[in-house]
């Protein structure tokens, strides 16, 4: 998943693990980011696991063109997918959490995290992280 191995790279500080996965002015925020996060947020990182991921739900897809009806012209149509993730910090938080007891009962005990990923239509491109962000509510 995206999100954890960007978290996990993140928190490392092992940029080149994602290089292929985020898009480089992406990574360059990262990079410049992280002497700044605060402990409590850095703490929360080591938490992005699999196990740990209770709910995530795509936010928001959009496909976005320029000259769309100019179907050979190369790169002019893209797609792009919002999800949003919470991942459980405590025991506490139960595995069938509602989004209303995440953002409110265990709103202390959960880190949300929110990535786009989008990719070029024409010709068919890789995967790409063009947009993250974790924070604590």
């Amino acid at each position: 998943m995206g999100i954890q191995s960007v978290a996990s790279s993140f928190y490392h500080k092992k940029w080149d693990q994602v290089s292929d996965i985020v898009a480089k002015d992406v990574l360059n925020l990262l990079i410049e980011a992280r002497p700044e996060i605060d402990e409590n947020l850095e703490n929360s990182l080591r938490f992005v696991k699999e196990e740990n991921f209770i709910l995530s739900f795509v936010h928001s897809s959009i496909i976005s063109g320029k000259d769309v009806f100019k179907v050979v012209k190369s790169k002019n149509i893209a797609i792009y997918f919002t999800v949003v993730s919470y991942v459980r910090l405590s025991d506490t938080v139960p595995d069938d959490a509602s989004i209303r007891q995440l953002t409110g009962k265990y709103k202390n005990d959960v880190l949300v995290c929110n990535a786009t990923f989008s990719r070029i239509l024409n010709p068919l491109g890789v995967w790409k992280i063009t947009a993250i962000n974790f924070f604590r509510q």
